[in-house]
């Protein structure tokens, strides 16, 4: 049977996350956990991208596996900073 769950990795400026997500979870979701996580401001700009194409947002409203995001991919936050 196939597992609901994804592990994996958030990287951050504020360090590492090892972490599992249901596959159907939003990016906006998992944006709001590593910032809870970590403690970044809650005011502040977050994207995800992936590590293996860093230069491509993922879009908030889309699910993990809507990206075919797997087990032990890297997921990089970016921190634009606070709204001023």
């Amino acid at each position: 049977m196939e597992r609901n769950t994804l592990s994996i990795v958030i990287n951050t400026p504020k360090g590492k996350w090892e972490t599992t997500f249901s596959k159907t979870s939003k990016i906006s979701e998992v944006i709001s956990a590593t910032v809870s996580h970590f403690k970044f401001a809650n005011n502040g700009s977050y994207e995800l991208r992936m590590d293996k194409n860093p230069t491509q947002a993922l879009k908030a409203e889309r699910t993990l596996v809507s990206y075919k995001i797997e087990d032990g991919d890297v997921l990089v936050f970016i921190d634009f900073g606070q709204a001023v």
